[in-house]
């Protein structure tokens, strides 16, 4: 990911003038170069969907014309660099919470903010028993959890995952 650097040096002088057109300041010759350390903006509206087991995220380009790679982190780690937006996450911890990360790096190594934190339960909804499949198995699971409430046995990640409306209750 490194990028050659070519540093064009200048050289300049200030002419100041006065309301008196006869008094002005002419300074001395002066060289000098500009650098680069303005880091890219952070990527924006991160989002994920399940693609069969694997979780599949996605965030808005960069518009920075000097971009060069994203940085994604899932929980705190760092998880892979990519040229694009995108990113098929097929070794996430199934049933568990996971928060995820990114950056932008442009040519100059100048790396943004990081996105906005972005958090989801890794699961197939109503897959309550984790097998990466909805199918009567669970239905069963999450019928008898309703009509038995007081000794349903789910976790709160199954009770999450057996929510499919969101509406803070197991229903069907």
């Amino acid at each position: 990911w490194s990028q050659l650097a070519i540093i064009f040096i200048s050289t300049f002088i200030v002419i100041a003038h006065t309301p008196d057109e006869g008094v002005y300041f002419i300074s001395a010759e002066e060289s000098g170069y500009s650098i680069d350390n303005l880091a890219p903006p952070a990527p924006g509206n991160v989002y994920s969907t399940m693609q069969g087991s694997d979780l599949l995220l996605n965030w808005d380009l960069s518009e920075a014309e000097d971009f060069l790679y994203f940085t994604l982190y899932r929980n705190g780690e760092l998880l892979a660099n990519l040229e694009h937006a995108e990113y098929l996450d097929d070794s996430m911890p199934y049933g568990s919470q996971v928060d995820y990360l990114v950056t932008a790096t442009d040519e100059n190594n100048n790396t943004s903010e990081s996105s906005e934190l972005y958090s989801t339960y890794v699961n197939v909804p109503g897959d309550v028993n984790a097998d990466y499949i909805l199918n009567i198995i669970d239905l069963i699971l999450i019928v008898d959890c309703v009509l038995n409430s007081e000794e349903c046995g789910f976790d709160e990640v199954q009770i999450t995952i057996a929510d499919i409306d969101d509406s803070g209750n197991i229903d069907i």
